[in-house]
């Protein structure tokens, strides 16, 4: 258990609340979808273009309410940029609002880096 009080672990390691998938990374965008059908990539990709942002590659991954979409992109953005991204792109807007939360309370160390994280599942 680290400091904070959790144990984020990569891999197939449980932390406190589930087995995390991906970290934040400043080239790369996390994308929670709560739908049965796939997000909608023509929005995503026109988004993007309107942005003037370049996707590199995308990885979809199905979860028992829906889909996860990590995007990489050409360049690094800023933690508010990435959430802004991530918002207007249609990820989970509750998510994306407790992500909002953690970078404005958490403005250095520890929970900055743990505060955008997709889970493979969680723990019940």
């Amino acid at each position: 258990m680290s400091a904070s009080g959790g144990c984020f672990l990569r891999g197939m390691s449980p932390s406190l609340f589930g087995v995390v998938s991906d970290f934040h990374d400043p080239r790369r965008l996390l994308l929670d979808f709560d739908l049965p059908e796939r997000p909608d990539y023509f929005h995503i990709w026109s988004t993007l273009r309107l942005l003037d942002l370049e996707p590199l590659w995308v990885r979809q991954d199905r979860t028992n309410k829906g889909v996860h979409v990590v995007l990489a992109l050409r360049r690094a953005s800023k933690p508010l940029e990435s959430l802004a991204l991530q918002a207007v792109l249609g990820s989970d807007i509750r998510r994306e609002a407790l992500n909002l939360f953690r970078v404005l309370r958490q403005p250095t160390g520890l929970g900055r880096s743990r505060w955008n994280v997709l889970y493979s599942y969680k723990l019940s």
